[in-house]
């Protein structure tokens, strides 16, 4: 009697685990932000905004950088968590596996290596870890680079003045949500 009693409970703390955890993200900034975005499905606005906000912890990322991050995704896929790019590039950040920091993903299949970019969560690991490697080697102008590679052209500080406007605007969003809390 006790197990049945047991069981039928677990049947019900589990969803509402769930339903408390899904309410707690949806009060994040970063839920707010996306959940302005009506072509997102709600699961990948979950997802999404679950990925950077507990990314954001892991790796103690600052209000700018979150922005940061959000900017990027915006920028590279408009927050397609499954897109493709035409040269290669895969996922939120549109991030190129043979040319990440990471010398594990290069040498995986690239198949493989797109299927773990194109995760929410190693995407958003493996772009702050490009984020972080680009800045220190190329300072404000690492947009330009992320965007073109060593050698930036027109093309690359266009996607430089667009990614600080995003940024900026990204930036006011959270300050206004974070007023709401």
């Amino acid at each position: 009697m006790l197990t049945k009693i047991l069981m039928l409970l677990s049947f019900w703390i589990v969803p509402m685990r769930n339903l408390i955890e899904y309410d707690a993200i949806k009060a994040t900034d970063t839920y707010r932000i996306l959940d302005k975005y009506e072509y997102i499905s709600d699961s990948d606005k979950y997802l999404i905004s679950d990925a950077i906000e507990k990314t954001s912890i892991d790796k103690k990322l600052s209000k700018q950088e979150k922005a940061i991050v959000l900017a990027v995704a915006f920028q590279e896929s408009r927050f397609t968590k499954e897109a493709i790019g035409s040269s290669g590039e895969c996922g939120l950040y549109q991030q190129i596996p043979k040319w990440l920091p990471n010398k594990e993903l290069r040498k995986m299949k690239y198949n493989d290596a797109c299927d773990l970019l194109k995760n929410p969560y190693s995407g958003t690991r493996e772009f702050i870890n490009t984020y972080r490697h680009l800045e220190t080697r190329y300072k404000e102008d690492w947009p330009c680079h992320y965007n073109q590679g060593i050698i930036c052209g027109a093309r690359g500080y266009a996607y430089l003045k667009n990614h600080y406007r995003l940024r900026r605007q990204f930036e006011r969003q959270q300050d206004k949500y974070a007023q709401l809390n």
